[in-house]
């Protein structure tokens, strides 16, 4: 799931894509952690975290040293969503490296 968001980010703003999508496989994420592995910024993090909470997406929840971000239903849902948008798009053959035609036939 890591590289989920590879070709989604054709058609969607990619750091948010991945981060939304890194909170939802790590579960009860810190920013740190999700800063590491969605290859982001730490302070884009924050700035991305702020955001999605003004959305209703994630909550913050006190942690030992840091915050702990969790997926509201929402953002749990829309995480989803985005999730199988980009495992389609991998199945078509213009996304996965191969060249394709209009037909998405391999040329």
């Amino acid at each position: 799931m890591r590289d989920e968001c590879r070709t989604a980010g054709t058609f969607l703003i990619e750091k948010p894509t991945k981060v939304l999508l890194m909170i939802r496989e790590l579960k009860k994420a810190k920013p740190e952690e999700i800063s590491i592995e969605s290859d982001a910024n730490y302070t884009r993090v924050l700035e991305i975290i702020r955001d999605f909470e003004s959305k209703g997406l994630v909550e913050r929840k006190p942690g030992e040293r840091s915050p702990v971000i969790e997926l509201t239903p929402m953002g749990e849902a829309l995480a989803e969503n985005l999730g199988d948008i980009d495992r389609k798009l991998k199945r078509w053959p213009g996304f996965n490296g191969r060249r394709a035609g209009v037909t998405g036939r391999e040329i």
